[in-house]
Parts: C-alpha cells; structure tokens; sequence
C-alpha cells in the first residue's frame, strides 16, 4: 500500500491510497504516533523532498531555505521509521504542472490542500514511479 507525506514548514500532513487521513497539519512530535502504524504496515511512503533549485525573491528565498532545512531534518526521521521510503523534488514529479492542475489531473478529493496534495503524489507515483528514488540514491546525486 502506498501513503504520502505533505511537508509544510513545522507542519506535516499524511494520506493513504485507500482514502485514509492519518495526520493533518499536526509537528513531527505529534506524527509520530499516528504513522507509526503505517510503518508496521509495510507501507511504502512518498515524501516530497527539498531540490537545491533555487529561485524567486529575497523573502521567498528565506522561506524556501527554512522549508528545506526542515524538510531535509523530518525526511530523514522518517526514513528512521520506515523501511520503504521513496522521495521526489517537486521539479521532477509534477511535471511543472501547478497544484490547481495536479489536483484536477489527479481527481482529488481531500478536504484540504495538503491533503490533496498528497492524493497527487500518489497518482503520479502510479503514472511513473522512475521520478521516485530511495533517500539514499537521491542524496548521494545531490
């Protein structure tokens, strides 16, 4: 079975393919707990990564490195957890498309973004899963 995590800077989201909403909007502290049975699953996580592609404005920049250093620090806890995690940058796994068009593309229907979100990673890690790699190999082609 297959789950994705959305990361928000201090703020982490989790669905299932079968519709589950296992966390919403809730810190790493708080995750924990209700991913851990995922873990125990089996399940195979997708997590959206931090891409060293940098663009936008000063503040933008700010928040986007803040974004990553968090997203770098929980990817990794939650490679402590599960056995099978698959990770992709958003410049490679959404095509380029914005979220509206990846949400509709996807058919989703979470009750919320980040959520969705979610729905979407797992569409188009079923549509082609070669835009998603271990943490490992996506760490060592940094």
């Amino acid at each position: 079975m297959l789950a994705a995590v959305d990361i928000d800077l201090r703020r982490i989201h989790c669905r299932t393919e079968d519709g589950r909403d296992i966390c919403t909007n809730v810190d790493f502290d708080r995750a924990v707990p209700l991913l851990l049975p995922l873990a125990n699953e089996g399940v195979t996580l997708l997590v959206e990564c931090a891409s060293p592609h940098m663009y936008g404005p000063q503040q933008i920049l700010k928040k986007k490195l803040s974004w990553m250093i968090y997203n770098s620090v929980i990817t990794d806890r939650l490679h402590t957890l599960f056995d099978d995690i698959l990770v992709s940058p958003s410049s490679s796994w959404t095509y380029g498309y914005n979220v509206k068009v990846r949400h509709v593309m996807a058919d989703c229907k979470a009750r919320n973004k980040d959520l969705r979100e979610c729905e979407a990673m797992m569409w188009f890690y079923k549509k082609d899963p070669s835009k998603w790699t271990t943490l490992d190999q996506y760490l060592s082609h940094l």
